[in-house]
């Protein structure tokens, strides 16, 4: 109960010494004491703990304690495990997909993390990978649907967004974007259009094709 209330209470720390006391009983202690009813989803909690603190190594080694069958059969261990997969493979949608499937209310909180630290990974990925971007690309990529929410995390991040609705991640050269924005503006279909704009579209695709490049390295290595 104890991992449970910390979980109510959002409190990380007070979680991982519940779980660590638990898996004394649950992979040391010895002598006929029957499997706790609520093993396999605690277990699964701790799996999807470590996914959303971006634990990978302590992930794999946890999963290395466990059967592959009961893996397989048991929905509170499968869905941690199958999560890791769509992040090994760049599937990020069926992240935030899953949301909306977890197989008990209390991995919603961990869910919650998982997909904050999914968006940082895609967001670290994406400023790499071009220094502009239209706004509502990155939002697109990031799979935040609301305005007010990409607002908060583009401030969260320190991203540079330009009046046109350009994210600028190289600061040298946010006073040549600026310029363009004052000298190079062309009218189309009642809209006004940037060179800054026409640049980003093109470091767009670039981005794309960038973050499934880095995708595929990640799976080689």
């Amino acid at each position: 109960m104890g991992a449970q209330f910390a979980i109510f209470d959002r409190d990380l720390k007070s979680f991982q010494r519940h779980i660590d006391q638990l898996k004394v009983y649950y992979y040391d202690v010895k002598g006929g004491i029957p499997d706790s009813s609520m093993m396999q989803q605690l277990l699964g909690l701790y799996l999807l703990s470590l996914l959303a603190e971006n634990r990978l190594g302590d992930f794999h080694s946890e999963v290395e304690l466990m059967s592959l069958d009961k893996i397989e059969k048991d929905q509170y261990l499968s869905f941690p495990v199958q999560l890791e997969r769509s992040l090994m493979e760049g599937s990020y949608s069926k992240i935030f997909i899953a949301h909306k499937n977890v197989p008990a209310p209390s991995y919603g909180y961990f869910m919650e993390l998982l997909a904050n630290t999914t968006r940082i990974e895609i967001a670290k990925n994406i400023s790499r990978a071009c220094p502009l971007i239209s706004a509502d690309a990155a939002r697109k990529m990031l799979f935040i649907t609301s305005e007010p929410e990409f607002k908060t995390f583009v401030d969260q991040n320190k991203w540079k967004l330009a009046q046109n609705g350009v994210l600028n991640f190289d600061t040298e050269r946010n006073l040549i974007q600026d310029q363009l924005l004052i000298e190079s503006d062309i009218e189309t279909d009642g809209r006004q259009i940037t060179a800054a704009d026409l640049t980003a579209l093109s470091y767009q695709e670039v981005a794309e094709t960038m973050l499934g490049y880095a995708k595929e390295l990640e799976k080689i290595v």
